[in-house]
C-alpha cells in the first residue's frame, strides 16, 4: 500500500449531508455558519491556517465526504471567511 498524506479532521471542515462535489467550500462554509459549537470564528481561522501548513493529499471530515482536490484553495477559502465574519 502507498504511504499518503491524510489529515483525520474531526469537524472543523464538516459539511451536512453525504453529497462530493467537485467544489466543497460553498458546503462547509454554511456547515460553519450553520453551527453553533464552534469556540470562534477567529480560532478556526486559526487552525485553519495550521492545516493550511500541511502537505496533504486528503482530508477526512468526521461528517460529509473527504475532501481530495484543490486542498490548498479549499482551505484558503475557508480561512478568508473566517476572517471576514470574525472581523
Amino acid at each position: 500500500m502507498q504511504a499518503g498524506k491524510a489529515l483525520l479532521s474531526s469537524d472543523i471542515l464538516m459539511r451536512f449531508g453525504d453529497d462530493a462535489t467537485d467544489d466543497p467550500l460553498p458546503a462547509i462554509i454554511d456547515s460553519i455558519t450553520r453551527s453553533d459549537y464552534l469556540p470562534s470564528l477567529a480560532h478556526m481561522a486559526s487552525a485553519l491556517r495550521r492545516i493550511q501548513a500541511l502537505d496533504l493529499d486528503i482530508i477526512l471530515p468526521m461528517h460529509g465526504p473527504a475532501i481530495t482536490h484543490d486542498i490548498p484553495r479549499v482551505l484558503a477559502g475557508a480561512i478568508r471567511y473566517c476572517e471576514a465574519a470574525a472581523a
